[in-house]
């Protein structure tokens, strides 16, 4: 006779094991909030001058070497400003919350009240494309309140420039892919600006490449004086999580030789949509023994090399590891890394 102590337990590893199934189950269909955002816009409550901002407030200061506060996406000037962004997965977009000030306006309450917005899958100013969502007419105004911070020049704190928030209603489903958004601002006064993404001790972000759009329709780069510039805006979208084994496919290099310590970069074949996706970069100097890479945790890894190496990647959804097929980069002879000496 089999003992009474057997049974229970193989009836509870059976519980266990339903419930097990019936969470992974419904984690499937289980969706995630995120917020995405294009740069910072505030540089703190104290200025470079040791101003501190007024209580609730911070900064948001022109730095050094700059000298534009703001840049015109206005609805009645009929101008319009553009920046890119890349989605990996599915994302269901609701909201997307730009930023604006009125010069000299000292209301609480925000004057904005309208923002259009249009999301293109390519560069709106090659070929004059059609939206995959909006278009530059139609107005998306949700709702619009205070960012806390004030718009200053640098070293010349002041708060006739209080920044707000202007959200946009954007019900859309963007894929795996690069997005170009398009927007302006309505206000019933006269002054109406758009601030550009603001870091501490840098005039021109990582990668800016915003652009302006006139009445007339001519699109020309953002830039502060012959600094590119990048407008910071957010997106509230919610993802599924991630299913199954990735299947990262080819280890994708920008080069296939490169100097000692140049860096290059390394990317993946496939995406792997969901969120709970984690990434772990290896190396190997032959190819068959591997160690990870210490802080190689991002779907994209940048970095250089003193000998021959191949890299790949681990990509985990929930425990199930998928390894992208190994790509190697070799150390170029010295022969082109070096000039050879001269008189001069």
């Amino acid at each position: 006779m089999q003992p009474n102590f057997t049974y229970l337990k193989k009836k509870s590893s059976i519980m266990l094991s339903s419930l097990f199934s019936l969470l992974f189950v419904l984690l499937s269909f289980v969706t995630f909030a995120q917020p995405y955002s294009n740069g910072p816009l505030s540089t703190g409550a104290t200025s470079s001058n040791g101003t501190s901002a007024p209580t609730g407030f911070t900064w948001s200061e022109v730095q050094a070497g700059n000298g534009t506060a703001g840049y015109g996406a206005s609805i009645s000037a009929g101008i319009s400003v553009a920046d890119n962004f890349s989605v990996i997965g599915s994302w269901s977009v609701t909201k997307l919350t730009f930023y604006a000030y009125s010069s000299g306006y000292a209301g609480t309450t925000s004057p904005f009240d309208a923002v259009t917005v249009a999301i293109y899958n390519t560069d709106p100013s090659v070929g004059n494309p059609t939206p995959i969502f909006g278009d530059r007419t139609t107005n998306c105004f949700l709702a619009s309140s205070t960012a806390s911070m004030y718009r200053i020049f640098n070293a010349t704190p002041g708060t006739t420039r209080q920044i707000f928030k202007i959200e946009a209603s954007v019900p859309v489903t963007l894929t795996t892919g690069n997005y170009w958004v398009e927007w302006k601002v309505g206000t019933a006064l006269a002054s109406n600006f758009s601030p550009p993404v603001t870091i501490v001790g840098a005039v021109s972000p990582s990668g800016a490449n915003a652009k302006q759009r006139s009445a007339a329709g001519a699109w020309t780069a953002l830039l502060d004086g012959t600094n590119a510039q990048e407008m910071p805006f957010l997106i509230d979208y919610t993802t599924s999580a991630c299913a199954g084994t990735p299947t990262p496919g080819n280890t994708v290099s920008s080069v296939t030789s490169v100097c000692p310590g140049i860096n290059f970069n390394l990317s993946l074949q496939n995406s792997t949509p969901g969120s709970g996706v984690t990434y772990q970069w290896q190396s190997s100097a032959d190819g068959t023994n591997w160690t990870s890479v210490s802080g190689a945790t991002n779907p994209t890894l940048s970095t250089n090399l003193t000998s021959s190496t191949y890299y790949r990647c681990i990509v985990s959804c929930s425990g199930n590891p998928g390894t992208s097929t190994p790509v190697l980069v070799s150390l170029a002879p010295n022969s082109s890394c070096y000039c050879a000496a001269g008189a001069t």
